[in-house]
């Protein structure tokens, strides 16, 4: 029996609308203007539609949505690993540290990779955050075990343009 006060599943057609604005809400925690936020409830409708294994996990309340986390699946690395990458996760405030909501969401992810993954020791979940000077945040993160690792780096815009259409020099 549930006794919290949501309940943790896959997202439905009927939340884009939600998780449109938890996107909007997310990006601009993150600093970003909101001329810059380009998720449309048909982006995520067609998301939640086609569901194979990236997916969209939302904690839902009897009257509202209080979180949302999409995740996409990583390709197996060369440990042999397999898992998810937890590409945006939001608490709405008005839920942050009351009833669990971020951990229950992340726990979803976590089960989901072991099911991947076939066992506990083959699976992750890959989480990069833009909020590098919240310390809640981090915290939050941190106090369930996940640690920092690796750079990440963005190919995007006119330099990803760039590398598209540039012809390979072979001679180096």
């Amino acid at each position: 029996m549930n006794t919290l006060p949501y309940t943790i599943r896959p997202a439905a057609a009927e939340d884009a609308p939600s998780i449109v604005a938890m996107h909007h809400a997310l990006a601009e925690y993150c600093g970003y203007a909101p001329n810059d936020i380009a998720i449309t409830q048909d982006i995520v409708a067609e998301t939640i539609e086609r569901r194979g294994s990236d997916r969209y996990i939302v904690a839902a309340g009897n009257s509202a949505l209080q979180g949302m986390m999409y995740l996409g699946e990583t390709p197996v690395s060369w440990k042999g690993t397999r898992g998810y990458y937890v590409e945006d996760l939001f608490v709405k405030p008005e839920y942050r540290g009351k009833a669990g909501v971020g951990r229950a969401l992340l726990g979803r992810a976590a089960s989901l990779a072991i099911t991947l993954a076939g066992s506990p020791a083959k699976a992750f979940l890959r989480l990069d955050t833009s909020v590098n000077d919240n310390e809640p945040t981090l915290g939050f993160y941190r106090h369930l075990g996940f640690s920092e690792d690796n750079i990440n780096m963005r190919l995007a815009g006119s330099a990803l343009m760039h590398v598209a259409t540039t012809p390979t020099d072979i001679r180096g």
